[in-house]
C-alpha cells in the first residue's frame, strides 16, 4: 500500500494492475506504460492474464498495463494497524468484465481480514457490483464502498 495524495483517500493498494477499457484519458495506462519492462511472461493465463507470486525487481508493471494479480501485495493491509482510507486498485478496475471472479474474491477476503481499513471500490462496470452481490460475494460492512 502507498500513502497517495488523494484527497478522498490516504492509502492506495494495487493488488490487480491493468485494465481493458482502453480510455483515451487513462492516467493508469499512462503511468503503467512509464515503468513498463515488456518483459514476458513464461506462463500467462488464457485471456492474457498474468499472476504474480513474488515481485519482479524493478518493475511494478512487468507486463505493462495487461491485468495482473499482484498475489504478493494481498496481505498488505493486514500490515497496516493504523485505519486507513483505501483507495482499490487505483491502477486497475477490480470489476472489469474480464478480471475473475477468483481474484475479485481473494482481493475481498484481504479486506476482511484487515477491518480497519475503509475501501473504496470504483469501476467502468457497475453491472459486476450487482452480479456479485447476487452471488453473496461482497460484503455490506460500513467500511465498504462500493
Amino acid at each position: 500500500m502507498n500513502k497517495t495524495k488523494i484527497d478522498w483517500a490516504t492509502m492506495s493498494w494495487n493488488p490487480l494492475t491493468g485494465c481493458r477499457h482502453g480510455c483515451p484519458y487513462c492516467y493508469a495506462r499512462r503511468t503503467a506504460h512509464r515503468f513498463d519492462k515488456g518483459l514476458e511472461d513464461p506462463a500467462p493465463l488464457p485471456g492474457g492474464l498474468h499472476v504474480l507470486e513474488k515481485k519482479i525487481k524493478a518493475t511494478p508493471y512487468p507486463y505493462g498495463f495487461e491485468p495482473t494479480l499482484h498475489r504478493y501485495r494481498l496481505n498488505q493491509p493486514e500490515r497496516v494497524e493504523e485505519p486507513q482510507t483505501v483507495f482499490v486498485c487505483s491502477m486497475a478496475d477490480l470489476f472489469g468484465k474480464w478480471v475473475p471472479t477468483s481474484w475479485i474474491a481473494q482481493v475481498i477476503d484481504a479486506c476482511l481480514r484487515a477491518p480497519q481499513h475503509r475501501y473504496l471500490f470504483l469501476t467502468k462496470n457497475p453491472a459486476r457490483y450487482l452480479e456479485l452481490d447476487h452471488l453473496a460475494l461482497l460484503p455490506h460492512g460500513e467500511n465498504f464502498w462500493y
